[in-house]
């Protein structure tokens, strides 16, 4: 909000500028300005000023919006990218200990372990 308030308070801060410049020039001519002239002037500062704040508001919110995004963005990448590595590591861990098993069971069953019930052939392996 600051640079807001800083564009803000120098466009503020021109109007009165420009009304002692175009004081001076209509002095300078000779001639007083008219009341419709000077409605003019006044309605011109005011939109041209209510344009340039406008404008300053809308960059500033697209700026604004556009830091957050990108912040947003960055944060849920890195969060992926973690998720992934620690997934990896983690499946391959578990993948390590089932083929260990795996294994530990093959030999269990080839050793006394193998029983025969109701005729069918049975490896009693330990769970651990």
């Amino acid at each position: 909000m600051q640079p807001l308030i800083e564009a803000l308070a120098e466009a503020v801060a021109t109007v009165p500028e420009a009304v002692r410049k175009i004081e001076a020039a209509a002095e300078r001519a000779g001639s007083p300005l008219t009341e419709q002239q000077i409605r003019g002037l006044a309605h011109a500062l005011a939109t041209g000023s209510h344009d340039a704040v406008t404008r300053l508001v809308v960059e500033t919110n697209r700026k604004t919006v556009l830091a957050y995004a990108g912040g947003v963005l960055a944060l849920v990448l890195g969060g992926a990218c973690v998720g992934l590595l620690l997934g990896w590591g983690y499946a391959d861990q578990r993948n390590a200990d089932l083929i260990s098993w795996g294994r530990a069971a093959k030999q269990a069953c080839q050793s006394d372990s193998v029983v025969v019930e109701h005729g069918q052939k049975v490896c009693r392996i330990p769970l651990q």
